[in-house]
Formats: structure tokens, C-alpha cells, sequence
């Protein structure tokens, strides 16, 4: 697994269920670097979806110049922060396990059955105290992932190559893949620093 040097600034790509959040927050830590998260800043209380030059606007102001993980999709922004990354990572995980974990995750948030430790609601929407309904967002996570295989990933693929060249990006297609890349990081980083 070949990896670049420049990891200051770190774009996560995948579909709902492919553990960005989860992957960024480990990264981030390993990093020393500030986490964003795309969806806290989307959506709003009541999962109010703002206009997006508001979206845009606060993700900028967000983002510190030097050192940042950003986990989403949102194509609409996607132009703005992509020319600031120095690397990309999808997280192109098998389908039947992506609507697992989408199936897992929204049970765990709603209910009493815990599969595993969920990531939580986006922020503004858990202050918000609003909830999702386990079929309905199953359902509706599950064709967005299924959209995104077919329609999304080939283009977003283009866009980063374009933007940021060939090397300067990592497709990972299996959860031990993800693993070691983070083991990898942090090796990395531990020489680093010796």
C-alpha cells in the first residue's frame, strides 16, 4: 500500500455506512489534525437542509488552513475544499456490508437493540432532539448507497484525480485495508517523531 507524505490535509469519501466519521475521528488523532464532519455542519435542527452558500460559508470558516480531516460528499462544496486537500481517501467497502452497518448504525441510534457503538446523529439534529425512523432512513441510506456506487464514485474518482494527480489518493475496498492504513499512519507518525 503506497502512501503520500502530504497527510495535512485529508478528504474521506464513501457512502452512508462506510465508517468516514468513524475513520476520521481515528485519523484526526492520529494526525494531530482538526475533524470535520460535513453532516454535522449540513444538516440543521429537525434535519433542516440550509441553503448552500450558508453550507459552504460555515465549512470554510471551519476549516483551519494548515492541518484537517474532512469526512462527506457534498458535491456542491465538493469544488471549494477539494483544491485545499493534499490527499483523498474512499472508502469503497463491499455493499452487503455498507447496508449492514447503515441497518446496525440506525437501530442502534433508535432503539434498545445495540449491534455496536453507533456514530451519533449529526450534531444540530441531536440538539434538536429529532430522531429517525429505523425503516424509513434504513431504507432511504441504503438507496443513496446504492446511488452512489453506481452514479457517484466513478465521477468523484475523475474530480480527484484531476484535482489533486495521480498518488495523491487511496481507494481502500476491504475493512482490513482501513485498519491498516490507520496502523500505517501511525507508524509513520511514531518515526516521525523519534
Amino acid at each position: 500500500m503506497k502512501l503520500a507524505k502530504d497527510l495535512r490535509r485529508v478528504m474521506i469519501f464513501g457512502p452512508s455506512g462506510s465508517g468516514k466519521t468513524t475513520f476520521a475521528n481515528d485519523l484526526g488523532k492520529i494526525l494531530g489534525s482538526k475533524v470535520i464532519h460535513l453532516d454535522d455542519i449540513f444538516w440543521g435542527p429537525n434535519w433542516k437542509i440550509p441553503d448552500t452558500d450558508v453550507f459552504r460559508n460555515e465549512v470554510l470558516s471551519q476549516m483551519p488552513s494548515e492541518k484537517w480531516v474532512i469526512d462527506g460528499n457534498y458535491s456542491k462544496i465538493r469544488p471549494d475544499i477539494l483544491p485545499k486537500a493534499t490527499f483523498a481517501i474512499f472508502l469503497n467497502l463491499p455493499k452487503p456490508l455498507i447496508y449492514w452497518r447503515i441497518f446496525a448504525r440506525t437501530a442502534a441510534r433508535n432503539s434498545r437493540f445495540k449491534f455496536h457503538n453507533p456514530t451519533p446523529l449529526p450534531l444540530k439534529v441531536l440538539n434538536s432532539g429529532s430522531k429517525e425512523f429505523i425503516l424509513d432512513s434504513t431504507w432511504d441510506l441504503i438507496s443513496f448507497s446504492r446511488r452512489y456506487y453506481k452514479n457517484k464514485l466513478p465521477g468523484m474518482i475523475e474530480e480527484i484525480k484531476a484535482s489533486l494527480g495521480e498518488g495523491n489518493y487511496i481507494i481502500l475496498s476491504r475493512p482490513r485495508d482501513v485498519k491498516y492504513l490507520l496502523i500505517k499512519i501511525k507508524k509513520i507518525k511514531s518515526q516521525e517523531k523519534t
